[in-house]
């Protein structure tokens, strides 16, 4: 392990630690788990049902993605995304990533030349997606309907043009060499492929999003608009380097960030970040065992 993930790990770790210590020393386990006595069990069934139901979002988004390389198996599509989610959930610097391109190939035997660069397309709509829902949740306090439905087309339009860059310009060069056209592969390769790759995304996060919006008004009572930046600012903690194991202390600094609120409330905005955080990671934990009891693996004979 080189010096630089050696420090990343350790930073990891420590922000792992330092939310244990934070609630053990401010909080106290008792201030934390007080909001759940007085909780709807349906309300949390519910919620935990809606996350779950949100990964069929995700397997369609990949079925339709590969269903071009000839992947028809939606079942297992679903397997390997939960799977996925799972450990880049419970893993620590998002080495959980690593294991998409490890699960395509044991499933469908799609070389990580392809399957590494469709993952990073998906990654790169999923941040789009992530920032639009941002500034349109920023933009409804001071800016007109028209001004918001401007800055929506604008932002849904990014993954067309860069589909017309590398389709106009790259794609039809004689002269690429074979990873590159490898890699290419693995990007979307029409206008409707995008469309639809595009609609579950924002199906996808519109939903979670305004689930976990929903669940966060559970433990902390703010304007719709904090709640929102909450959990967009937990979901932006994904993508940072440091990232603790199972995302702890990372997940939770971000949604405080999100709230905006100036850390005024600091313990009631902990205590909301942290059982905000339990539901979601016990949604993909529950996925995960389900698939694994339902869904038997399937090996492709050609992943070796």
């Amino acid at each position: 392990m080189t010096t630089k993930k050696t420090l990343l790990l350790s930073l990891s770790l420590l922000v792992s630690v330092g939310l244990i210590w934070a609630i053990d020393y401010f909080l106290g386990w008792s201030k934390l788990i007080a909001p759940w006595t007085t909780l709807s069990i349906v309300d949390a069934l519910l919620a935990l049902s809606l996350l779950i139901s949100s990964y069929a979002i995700r397997a369609t988004r990949i079925y339709q993605h590969f269903y071009m390389h000839g992947i028809r198996d939606f079942l297992i599509s679903a397997r390997l995304m939960v799977l996925h989610n799972f450990w880049n959930n419970l893993l620590p610097m998002r080495s959980g990533e690593a294991s998409f391109p490890l699960l395509m190939k044991t499933n469908f035997g799609m070389p990580v030349s392809t399957s590494v660069p469709a993952l990073l397309w998906m990654r790169l709509m999923d941040l789009q997606v992530l920032l639009l829902i941002a500034l349109l949740t920023l933009g409804s306090i001071w800016l007109s309907t028209g001004w918001i439905l401007a800055f929506a087309l604008a932002g849904l339009s990014a993954p067309f043009m860069i589909f017309w860059v590398y389709n106009r310009w790259l794609r039809k060069r004689q002269d690429l060499p074979p990873l590159l056209i490898k890699i290419f592969a693995g990007l979307p390769n029409t206008i409707s492929h995008i469309a639809w790759g595009l609609f579950w995304t924002v199906f996808n996060w519109a939903i979670k999003i305004a689930v976990l919006a929903w669940v966060l008004s559970w433990f902390i009572q703010l304007p719709v608009q904090q709640l929102l930046m909450g959990v967009i600012g937990g979901e932006f903690s994904s993508v940072l380097p440091i990232h603790g194991i199972a995302g702890m202390g990372s997940y939770e600094a971000g949604v405080i960030i999100g709230f905006g609120d100036g850390f005024t409330q600091l313990d009631d905005l902990l205590v909301a970040a942290v059982n905000l955080h339990l539901i979601l990671f016990s949604s993909s934990l529950l996925a995960a065992a389900l698939v694994y009891l339902i869904f038997p693996s399937k090996k492709n004979k050609n992943a070796n």
